[in-house]
């Protein structure tokens, strides 16, 4: 996904960073025969990818980072066969700031259950495929800690933002809101490579940002 917004993003990225190399470039119009060995993949491409790119982190025995989303149930069957023979890290934010917010929801959630009811705003923007987002969904699965079942999700388009999520929890005379805002794109790109250090010589394992933070 190289030349996508996040895959430019980490081309940028990787490119400034001195500890990193950066060995090839795979979008979707390149040819993937004879591609010399890499210390780990970064897939941040599409849904229609995903059984082909981790066809090839297997055929090469290389860990490999995935950041794509909009993915179905038989997707996550497939990352789960493939982290059985080699190290898979997928999330569906890179974001450390997401990433606490979730784990902020899973504690709040059994603590709010009885008072408060929770709903997800998420604004991208225009060219967004998937509705509702990725992050929102995450977000939407930490109410699970407490709540029967996920909360309603609004999905916005506009424009060039490039992600905002907000949570709120109403009750009757007061509400708990909780949000967050990416400014840029490189903080996408910054998580996917601390993810690519940290699977480096990883057992086989599906892995994701809260193994990171831990």
């Amino acid at each position: 996904g190289s030349t996508g917004k996040v895959g430019q993003e980490i081309v940028a990225c990787s490119e400034k960073n001195p500890e990193t190399d950066l060995v090839w470039r795979i979008n979707s119009q390149s040819e993937r025969r004879n591609l010399p060995p890499v210390d780990v993949i970064i897939d941040f491409s599409a849904p229609s990818a995903l059984e082909k790119n981790l066809a090839l982190a297997q055929e090469q025995k290389t860990p490999i980072v995935i950041g794509t989303t909009g993915l179905e149930e038989y997707h996550y069957k497939i990352l789960e066969t493939a982290s059985k023979q080699i190290p898979v890290f997928w999330a569906p934010n890179f974001s450390i700031g997401i990433t606490i917010l979730v784990h902020a929801i899973e504690m709040l959630s059994p603590l709010l259950q009885k008072n408060f009811l929770p709903s997800i705003t998420e604004t991208h923007h225009t060219h967004k495929k998937d509705s509702p987002s990725g992050s929102a969904l995450a977000l939407a699965n930490a109410t699970l800690k407490g709540y029967p079942s996920l909360p309603p999700i609004t999905s916005i388009r506009l424009k060039e933002v490039i992600g905002e999520h907000t949570i709120s929890f109403l009750a009757k005379n007061e509400k708990i809101t909780l949000s967050h805002e990416a400014h840029s794109r490189e903080v996408f790109a910054d998580g996917a490579l601390q993810a690519a250090e940290f699977i480096l010589h990883k057992p086989p394992q599906l892995y994701g940002m809260k193994d990171l933070l831990h």
